[in-house]
């Protein structure tokens, strides 16, 4: 039963409310890769409490070594959810690969974006849209400069898969090896 999950219905809050930094990317005009605000984005950053707690331990284990964690997004409404899902990404991918079929299209949307639509699976809605998700990255204080962490923020290419560099680096490695020399 869902309802017997003890995160089921918990509370919501700001998390710079509670000492950490961020601005949503996607309301705030002015961030790479957008440099838009777009339809139903909100200003705030939404976490679960139990969630921001989390992030306040690491935050507080950072600060010890002059770092900070950044959110860019957070909660994301449904409709944000979709719009990306059904339309941005969609229409990025038919411009730049103009002969991909429409499945090949959603089967990379759906690697990159979850969806959210009429009928949700309640056990198994987008994480962003339950305050349980949250894209962030981790900055000097004194600077704010960030750390670079292998991709920018809401990379939709393969640099953005965890495992990238480690494929790259044993792509390499058995090269080198099979290579005569």
């Amino acid at each position: 039963n869902l309802e017997s999950n003890p995160y089921y219905g918990e509370a919501h809050a700001e998390v710079r409310e509670y000492g950490l930094k961020g601005e949503n990317l996607y309301y705030t005009p002015d961030y790479p890769p957008y440099y838009e605000s777009f339809p139903d984005s909100i200003p705030e950053l939404f976490l679960r409490k139990s969630v921001i707690a989390r992030f306040m331990k690491v935050n507080h284990e950072l600060k010890k070594y002059g770092l900070e964690l950044f959110f860019y997004d957070c909660y994301r409404p449904l409709a944000l959810v979709n719009f990306f899902h059904d339309v941005w990404f969609p229409e990025r991918l038919r411009a730049l690969h103009s002969d991909w079929t429409e499945e090949r299209i959603m089967r990379v949307v759906n690697e990159y974006w979850a969806k959210g639509g009429e009928m949700i699976d309640p056990h198994s809605p987008p994480p962003h849209a339950t305050g349980a998700a949250a894209d962030l990255t981790i900055r000097h204080v004194r600077t704010g400069r960030e750390l670079w962490m292998g991709s920018v923020v809401d990379d939709v290419t393969e640099h953005a898969h965890t495992d990238y560099y480690e494929d790259l680096y044993n792509q390499n490695f058995i090269e080198g090896l099979a290579s005569p020399g």
